[in-house]
């Protein structure tokens, strides 16, 4: 395979420590350093300026302990996932390493280019948020208008690193994908990949599901909502899809090929063409050929087993739930006030 240089490691991995619970120490001290930040601020006092949001505040402090901590379990995953598919794959062990350290490093140039475009893609919404809010742009920036925009700009830049990085994690499993061997007899060989597609659409799931708290101080617009949701839901769909749609396709391919073969072994069996057989002689042929048959016809086509699908299908339903609570919340609350 083509060698690349994959640069340094992602300084999202950086942040988690190399002990037991490093990613728990890590989205907690995070959380909570910037819910001190955020306090120091005044934006949870009761006499806070009309731009401070409680909820945003702590949507900020919740997605950044989140994602983080999550990139690097879906980057140790990844990691295993190749290691499960080195014979399907027919990776040699220096090839392996290549595709290992792939999963964890990236170029100073794609730093460079994603911190770029999440700076530019933070102080777009910054503007927007100020706009939504009735106050002006200079009365916005005090220590709360400043807590907001730095709690904002950092939310876009790491999440344009999780996500890019979780999006080329899915495009590297998407191109090993199309040399993966199929064995019809044994097709938990290729699961890793239907592993790689969940854990990563959960991951965006579970970054949806914080949404709703911007819900809490019931002054948040579809503006501080709405693009967030897009570059949550759009790459999840990359995500999904990018892993399983070649392996699906190759599954597809063989067991066609595979049925195919099976229907010529069955005419031979019946003695189509010919004076045939002693119908005893045939029909023990027959059986264990419609058996097999059978067996292959109601192969699954997609790299997944149940465990995965339930999982998927559980989670599915959190982001629609916290957002129908919030709902209901913010109801209670205007019929209280």
């Amino acid at each position: 395979m083509r060698s690349a240089d994959t640069g340094s490691r992602i300084w999202l991995l950086a942040l988690v420590p190399d002990v037991r619970g490093g990613r728990w120490i890590s989205g907690l001290l995070i959380f909570a350093a910037l819910i001190a930040m955020f306090s120091a601020a005044g934006v949870f006092s009761a006499d806070a300026s009309d731009y401070a949001s409680p909820g945003v505040s702590l949507f900020f402090a919740a997605i950044l302990g989140y994602i983080i901590p999550v990139v690097h379990f879906i980057s140790e995953r990844a990691q295993t996932a190749l290691e499960d598919l080195a014979g399907p794959l027919g990776l040699d062990a220096k090839s392996l390493a290549e595709q290992t350290r792939r999963v964890s490093h990236r170029s100073r140039r794609w730093t460079l280019l994603w911190a770029s475009a999440g700076i530019i893609a933070g102080g777009a919404h910054n503007v927007l948020l100020l706009s939504s809010v009735d106050t002006t742009l200079a009365g916005g920036l005090d220590s709360l208008g400043v807590s907001n925009l730095i709690g904002g700009a950092l939310v876009w830049i790491v999440m344009t690193f999780a996500i890019t990085s979780l999006v080329e994690i899915a495009g590297q499993f998407n191109r090993l994908a199309h040399n993966a061997e199929v064995d019809l007899l044994n097709p938990t060989a290729l699961t890793p990949f239907g592993r790689m597609a969940v854990i990563s659409t959960l991951a965006m799931i579970g970054a949806q599901a914080a949404f709703p708290l911007m819900w809490i101080d019931q002054i948040s617009s579809a503006v501080t909502m709405v693009p967030g949701l897009i570059a949550t839901a759009v790459p999840m769909v990359l995500m999904f899809a990018l892993p399983v749609w070649p392996v699906h396709r190759r599954i597809a391919a063989a067991k066609r090929a595979e049925l195919q073969r099976i229907h010529g072994w069955i005419e031979a069996a019946r003695g189509v063409g010919t004076a045939g057989p002693e119908e005893p002689e045939a029909l023990a042929r027959l059986a264990p050929l419609l058996s097999y048959r059978n067996e292959i016809e109601h192969l699954s086509e997609w790299p997944f087993n149940a465990t995965l699908l339930t999982r998927l299908g559980f989670y599915l339903i959190i982001p629609p739930l916290t957002w129908l609570g919030a709902a209901l919340m913010e109801i209670v609350l205007q019929d209280v006030v």
